[in-house]
């Protein structure tokens, strides 16, 4: 079944009697229902099976507690199944609940079966959305997630539930008080040296290979007491009397299997670090952690993201704090009523289990920055911004025309009127932010933020337009291009621009440095531009 808004009176009803007792007669009740308008006020949905109308309600909206006026259904059809697709699509639309007024209690037991509280003759539910914070793995990106959940609980978001898998893991059970203070003290000084007691593990993707081999021919596995040692005080603390509930995956290094641990008032801070040492082992850097008989390794040998495990225990609203592990995750399908949030970077995060307590507090930055974009707060294709900065005189399609503003610009539009150059930059601005774009989306902004991508611009601060264009002009001078863009000593030949054809926002930045020292051409070249 399927539920829709319709603003249309449903004019065919002989076969239609009342959902629940809204009236004491049905032929009342069709009558009352054809003369009630439709308005922004009072709403119809309808329920649709195999392309047939079989229910509809009016709906009163004034309040924040619907009211539901009007309900009739085809004779014949599946009561209870109208009632949860209603229900579903009124928590998929996040009502906070609804009120059916009957004319007297005849429907009371099947109302009340469904949750309802009755009151007199009317009948509410008020819905529940339990929030579900996902902290999936990723070694040293970690840092990432306590800065996203600062921002989301200073906007009054916290969750009902977290469930934490390998540094998630850690994540989760330091934010049981919903506190990050112990959080932010471990990114501060937390280094790889801490965690295996070696000062490297891979901080290049060859060196992780190699030592992923070697560690899987030597098993020389690194101590799994130093990360024991650093849990058991926070479990300590985190146990008295917790906030939150906290939930952690593991894998059964035998069957590969996941293991769900919820934590619990009889678990004691020596299982509950065992269990964080459990699910953030990553083998075979170190040993399986052995509880109980059994032998288990890193969660995201299981399940990295349990959206899954979300669902299937009631979660509504899940927010996901994706750091780029490396785990695999189980499928899933979403129901109607639930939403999930998505915060995460483009940005490199780094070396995964190689912590440095400077790149964590640059990640920490990322989760904040991040989780404030997703907020609406910031805009941004990849950097953030304050307020939505004005490229659009830098479109792909009038960029011609800006070219044509200086000599030395000018020189670069027979580039603009090659398509293969158009494609090749196309194709590699659409790698950078992540995402196809067709030449028609080729924006301004998305060139501007590439230029200083490619001039290596800080990512980790906040920018109005003119702060942006200050920091490109302070990273493009000329030996910088030199480098940045592999320049030639002599003439460009068409190779080097089909290999480097982001040399055409050489002119980009030059036309930035230009426009900034001098207002009045910069709104003549917006003008012209715009023609």
């Amino acid at each position: 079944m399927k539920v829709f808004q319709s603003n249309q009176n449903i004019k065919q009803l002989t076969d239609f009697t009342q959902l629940v007792a809204f009236n004491l007669d049905n032929e009342v009740a069709r009558f009352k229902y054809k003369q009630q308008p439709l308005n922004q006020r009072y709403q119809q949905y309808i329920v649709v099976e195999q392309r047939k109308i079989v229910a509809l309600l009016i709906v009163d909206t004034k309040q924040s507690l619907r009211v539901i006026r009007h309900g009739l259904i085809r004779i014949g059809t599946d009561k209870p199944m109208v009632f949860n697709a209603l229900s579903t699509h009124f928590q998929s639309l996040r009502w906070y609940g609804v009120e059916y007024q009957l004319i007297s209690n005849w429907d009371e037991h099947y109302l009340l079966q469904r949750g309802f509280d009755a009151h007199g003759t009317c009948f509410t539910k008020i819905y529940t959305y339990p929030k579900y914070f996902i902290f999936g793995g990723g070694g040293a990106h970690g840092a990432f997630q306590t800065g996203a959940f600062d921002v989301l609980k200073a906007a009054g978001i916290v969750p009902d539930v977290i469930i934490g898998v390998s540094v998630g893991a850690i994540t989760g059970m330091s934010l049981m008080h919903l506190d990050s203070t112990t959080a932010h003290e471990v990114w501060d000084y937390l280094t790889t040296e801490h965690v295996y007691g070696v000062s490297e593990i891979g901080v290049t993707r060859e060196k992780f290979t190699r030592t992923m081999v070697n560690q899987l021919l030597s098993r020389d596995f690194k101590s799994k007491r130093a990360l024991y040692d650093l849990f058991l005080p926070v479990a300590t603390r985190e146990l008295e009397h917790p906030s939150v509930k906290f939930m952690l995956v593991t894998t059964n290094a035998k069957t590969l299997t996941q293991k769900i641990v919820a934590v619990n008032d009889q678990m004691t801070p020596s299982e509950l670090a065992s269990w964080v040492v459990a699910s953030s082992a990553f083998y075979p850097v170190v040993a399986p952690m052995e509880i109980a008989g059994e032998m288990y390794i890193d969660g995201g040998y299981s399940n990295d993201v349990p959206i899954n495990e979300a669902i299937k225990l009631g979660a509504k609203d899940i927010y996901v704090i994706d750091i780029q592990g490396m785990g695999r995750s189980q499928k899933y399908q979403v129901p109607k009523d639930v939403k999930i949030h998505w915060i995460k970077t483009k940005w490199d995060l780094g070396p995964m289990l190689d912590f440095n307590p400077q790149k964590s507090q640059d990640n920490l930055k990322l989760g904040n920055l991040e989780a404030q974009k997703f907020l609406g707060k910031l805009s941004g294709g990849r950097y953030f911004f304050t307020t939505r900065p004005n490229f659009n005189a830098f479109n792909w399609s009038n960029l011609a025309i800006c070219f044509e503003q200086t000599p030395f610009t000018r020189k670069f539009v027979p580039l603009l009127n090659n398509p293969m150059v158009e494609y090749l930059l196309r194709t590699k601005i659409g790698k950078f932010m992540g995402q196809k774009v067709a030449v028609e989306r080729l924006s301004g902004q998305m060139l501007v933020e590439y230029c200083a991508f490619l001039l290596d611009v800080q990512p980790t601060t906040t920018y109005t337009y003119e702060t942006f264009v200050a920091a490109i002009k302070r990273h493009g001078t000329y030996e910088q291009l030199v480098t940045k863009f592999n320049l030639p000593s002599g003439e460009w030949s068409m190779t080097y621009v089909y290999q480097h054809p982001e040399v055409i926002l050489i002119a980009v930045v030059y036309l930035l440095d230009k426009w900034q020292k001098n207002e009045k051409n910069t709104k003549v070249s917006h003008k012209n531009s715009a023609k």
